[in-house]
């Protein structure tokens, strides 16, 4: 049986995206879950929303959207 440390493993691709959505969660770049909540109720409805764009990463290029 494989330990848990080993059956944890991530790619370094998938390490960069943790470490980047916990930079976003830190700086308080999150939506909050009765909006995430009410959104996802729409989907496989005929009145499914698509995501806000406010929710939408940036590039860098693009700049932070957030003031």
């Amino acid at each position: 049986m494989a330990d848990a440390e080993s059956s944890l493993a991530l790619s370094a691709e998938e390490e960069a995206a943790l470490l980047e959505a916990e930079a976003d969660a830190d700086a308080g770049r999150v939506a909050p879950h009765s909006e995430v909540a009410k959104w996802l109720k729409t989907w496989g409805t005929p009145d499914e929303k698509p995501m806000p764009e406010a929710w939408r990463k940036r590039s860098p290029t693009e700049g932070d959207q957030h003031d």
